[in-house]
């Protein structure tokens, strides 16, 4: 069973550009489809990147991802992207 990244797992995360762009708009609440027309993106594939996520950050679900999101401090590094 997985098992919500702890704050050691999440620190040590590595994210892809676009996975870090569709981490941002899920801490700003987006759906999957408003995070597709931001990004340009077909539903489906933010569907796969969303997948990945839950992977990257062994969690069972979107609200625990946004949780384990809120930890990375990758994300909150000002480099001018989403």
């Amino acid at each position: 069973m997985n098992h919500p990244a702890t704050v050691a797992d999440a620190m040590s995360v590595e994210l892809g550009y676009r996975e870090k762009q569709i981490a941002r708009l899920l801490l700003r609440g987006k759906t999957n489809k408003e995070i597709a027309a931001a990004l340009n993106l077909a539903e489906k594939t933010v569907k796969n990147y969303m997948s990945v996520l839950l992977d990257k950050l062994n969690v069972r679900n979107r609200l625990e991802a946004l949780l384990a999101v809120q930890r990375l401090p990758q994300l909150h590094a000002d480099d001018g992207s989403i």
